[in-house]
């Protein structure tokens, strides 16, 4: 397997940084996905004990999709799983309406590596690490936006955040 290029690892710039600091504090636990440099790049936000186990830490991510409500979810399924934590999950819903996550889903085709950077849930970066992407699973990813305009084409598509909330509350596979 191909080592992550160190370049990749680099604490994001700062201004990126001060943007998704504000974002962050606006959720609970989750994530944001950005159009950057990188290709697309996942801001995660979960514990610090979490991140503190980083060093045993198995990633994993899934690009999933479900139609609910009228709506297009598209989401990164982030599995972690550590000896001293056990397993733990991150959802980062991707919302089609917003041309930068298009541009993310745009990128994921030529991408090798999905960067993640961590912060905590005081909105501090503390690390970055990444998690191998196949081309299959980048090709994948270029039908989604084309599945998730059609969905809005065909029901209007709905609230987006709204139908985040209920998908999450009502314990689906999101």
């Amino acid at each position: 397997m191909t080592k992550l290029p160190e370049h990749l690892l680099q604490p994001p710039d700062p201004y990126i940084d001060g943007i998704i600091r504000k974002a962050l504090a606006e959720t609970e636990f989750g994530g944001l996905p950005l159009w950057t440099k990188s290709g697309c790049t996942l801001f995660v936000k979960v514990d610090s004990a979490l991140i503190e186990a980083n060093s045993n830490l198995l990633l994993t991510a899934l690009l999933e999709n479900e139609e609910y409500e009228g709506v297009p979810l598209i989401w990164f399924d982030v599995k972690l799983e550590s000896l001293s934590q056990g397993q733990s999950r991150v959802v980062v819903f991707l919302d089609i309406l917003d041309e930068q996550v298009v541009g993310c889903l745009d990128a994921l085709a030529y991408q090798k590596w999905i960067v993640l950077h961590w912060y905590n849930q005081d909105q501090e970066y503390v690390c970055s690490s990444g998690i191998p992407w196949t081309r299959e699973e980048g090709l994948r990813a270029q039908g989604l936006t084309a599945w998730g305009r059609g969905v809005i084409e065909r029901t209007g598509g709905g609230d987006f955040e709204e139908a985040k909330i209920q998908a999450l509350s009502h314990g689906d596979d999101c």
